[in-house]
């Protein structure tokens, strides 16, 4: 009987080893990404977050003040009333005001 020769293969423990600098390329690729793209990223979203905050806070809440201001305002330009009654200064309507003003201009 013959015996069909036996290969055995032989492997190289080099192989099974890591690379250490392939490890040490990564890690230094990977903390110029981190310190250079992603955090100044973080850091300018945020900072972009916040002033859409702040502006909509500014925005958002003196709306019904300005709503209210221009009521006031427009009450006020459009009716009579006594700037001083005592001294008998009164307020007229502004229509009114702007029609005496263009017949004596006239």
């Amino acid at each position: 009987m013959s015996e069909s020769p036996t290969t055995h293969e032989t492997r190289n423990p080099a192989d099974d080893q890591i690379n250490a600098r392939v490890v040490m390329l990564l890690i230094i690729v990977g903390t110029i990404f981190l310190g250079g793209v992603v955090v100044p990223g973080t850091m300018a979203l945020n900072y972009h977050l916040e002033n859409l905050m702040a502006q909509a806070d500014v925005i958002d809440q003196p709306v019904a003040e300005l709503l209210d201001h221009e009521l006031d305002q427009q009450n006020r330009i459009g009716r009579y009333r006594w700037v001083d009654e005592k001294k008998g200064v009164a307020a007229i309507p502004i229509g009114r005001a702007i029609r005496l003003y263009a017949d004596r201009a006239a």
